[in-house]
């Protein structure tokens, strides 16, 4: 799919699409919606927004990655900052805490996630996934669990531990940056690695 007014910028990178509406990125980094994607006024019920238009709330960002959820849109932006808008999330799904509206017709960043890289985005009906980057010193803060071994897939009757895959040369396993031990199988990754740390033996 192409935007032809608009060339090989109008190209799409990456496309989403929720209940009432559809957004895309084109290859200059650019928002793009279309449908019904707020309760009211422009782009809401009655005036919907019947063809892709460059959604402005967003312009002059280079946006990465999208999802859609229920009533929710999400998104991440320059430098990884997770972006989010969208009505009734009353089950807090736009991450902007438990204090603020459940509802923001303009894009916003999340809060609790400034100064911590985003890299992919998923959604549900009620639910939103953030994947960020295990290196940020504010993710290094946050506080671990430890599964006790009876609560892991080992215990389990009959369940066998997942075995770990092994990494071609061409396409190396994911893994943080060089030199930092796999949480896996806690050997140390090569130089060829992904920001996503799996196993890599």
């Amino acid at each position: 799919m192409t935007f032809r007014y608009r060339g090989d910028a109008g190209k799409i990178r990456a496309i989403a699409a929720g209940p009432t509406c559809s957004m895309a990125t084109d290859a200059q980094g650019s928002l793009w919606l279309w449908g019904k994607w707020k309760n009211s006024g422009d782009g809401g019920s009655g005036t919907p927004w019947m063809q892709p238009r460059p959604y402005m709330g967003l312009s002059g960002w280079n946006i990465s990655a999208i999802a859609m959820g229920l009533f929710t849109l999400f998104a991440i932006g320059d430098g990884g900052k997770a972006i989010s808008w969208g009505q009734n999330a009353s089950n807090g799904e736009l991450g902007h805490g438990p204090d603020e509206p459940k509802s923001s017709t303009q894009a916003k960043l999340i809060p609790s996630l400034e100064g911590i890289t985003a890299y992919a985005l998923a959604c549900g009906m009620r639910t939103s996934l953030i994947l960020v980057s295990p290196d940020d010193p504010k993710v290094k803060q946050l506080p671990r669990t430890n599964v006790p071994e009876s609560a892991s897939v080992s215990a389990v009757k009959g369940a066998t531990k997942p075995k770990a895959t092994k990494a071609s040369p061409e396409s190396p396993a994911a893994g943080a940056t060089a030199g930092q031990a796999c949480e896996i199988c806690e050997k140390t990754t090569s130089p060829k690695t992904n920001p996503l740390r799996v196993c890599g033996t």
